[in-house]
């Protein structure tokens, strides 16, 4: 057996042993999970979901591609067309931007490279789950929801414009969409789109349970609690503490989850600030199950979605860093922020994610910028 396979295996084992050993608390964070996505999740994304599938069904898409062609072009070297993935990402959250990417892919109307490059900038967090659940609810401020917003969106653009410095030049001829398939016309678009939707919802909301249960298996088996320990420990020297290592990693598995527990701990603004939008920025291997779920039999990479997802996390560390220090951020009573600490220990924290930066970004347009 290989080391991946001993690896899947004794996660099973260990996943069946904690739905044994703890029965009522995994089943206390499955239902947490199923009213999540009945409450929120699938009122929020399913019209969204159909708002994009019509979009490049009924050929609509085209109409505005036409308009933004040339703004597309000289940002991120895409056509026109690409336009209704950054958007609707932009505007309907994770994972509407993979999910419109996907759509226009197998509609013909991009092609496989510039479908690659898209998924790794157009799918983010909307602005109602910014604003409302980190700005308001953790936070407690719209202003931080508000900055938290300007640098998610413009973390993203900053790296669908990194992608395109090794993409193909919209002149060559690789560049040039091939032929597309007939429209099903009005009605039966709206019917693809209906169904796919609610396939898409049913997808995303069976994840959004699974790691619900994970994330408390993991919390009361002592797992995320010792894993920050060792890491705030290997790690003080540039800042992270034990509650900074907890959250981030709680936000690695699930992002709302990290954000909620961000709250939940006595820390710096500036540095709950920072954290905040790296976990925003990467979104978490929940949302990249969901996003999977969705590019699933396209072809198109994963590979390169995660690369993106963690380089999108990386920039908005350090824009959020660069806020802090210009605009110095005050404790809100609300919640359980601490009072402001020193700019050095700030400084400390971005400085990881600052001094990788431009290491990622090579590695990534090396190995990722040429490949369809």
């Amino acid at each position: 057996m290989s080391f991946k396979g001993f690896l899947v295996y004794s996660g099973l084992l260990l996943f069946a042993a904690g739905l044994v050993a703890f029965p009522t608390e995994t089943a206390d964070a499955a239902k947490t999970g199923i009213k999540l996505c009945a409450g929120s999740v699938v009122p929020a994304l399913f019209p969204f979901f159909v708002l994009s599938g019509f979009i490049v069904e009924s050929d609509m898409v085209e109409n505005p591609g036409v308009t933004l062609r040339r703004i597309m072009r000289r940002l991120f070297k895409l056509d026109g067309a690409c336009a209704a993935p950054v958007v609707l990402g932009l505007i309907g959250g994770y994972p509407i931007g993979a999910y419109t990417t996907v759509r226009l892919y197998k509609n013909r109307l991009c092609t496989k490279e510039q479908a690659n490059r898209l998924l790794g900038f157009c799918n983010n967090s909307g602005p109602a789950f910014i604003l409302g659940a980190a700005g308001n609810a953790v936070f407690g401020d719209m202003t931080c929801g508000a900055l938290l917003l300007a640098v998610h969106v413009l973390s993203a653009l900053t790296l669908g414009w990194l992608l395109s410095v090794t993409a193909y030049s919209p002149d060559a001829p690789c560049f040039e969409i091939p032929v597309k398939k007939r429209s099903p016309g009005l009605a039966g678009a709206f019917t693809d789109s209906v169904i796919s939707a609610l396939k898409s919802c049913l997808n995303i909301s069976a994840f959004i349970v699974f790691f619900s249960v994970v994330l408390r298996l993991m919390d009361i088996s002592g797992i995320i609690p010792a894993l920050s320990r060792l890491f705030g420990g290997v790690f003080s020297s540039f800042g992270p503490d034990y509650d900074t290592a907890y959250v981030l990693i709680t936000g690695a598995v699930e992002v709302t989850n990290g954000l909620f527990a961000l709250s939940a701990r006595s820390m710096d603004i500036q540095k709950g600030f920072i954290i905040s939008a790296f976990m925003l920025g990467f979104a978490g291997f929940s949302i990249h199950s969901q996003t999977v779920s969705v590019i699933a039999g396209s072809g198109l990479s994963v590979k390169r979605y995660i690369a993106g997802k963690l380089l999108h996390g990386i920039i908005s560390a350090v824009y959020a860093g660069v806020i802090t220090l210009i605009f110095p951020l005050k404790p809100i009573t609300a919640v359980s922020f601490g009072p402001k600490s020193p700019v050095f220990p700030d400084i400390l924290l971005i400085l990881p994610f600052a001094a990788i930066l431009p290491y990622t970004i090579a590695k990534f347009l090396k190995t990722y910028g040429k490949s369809g």
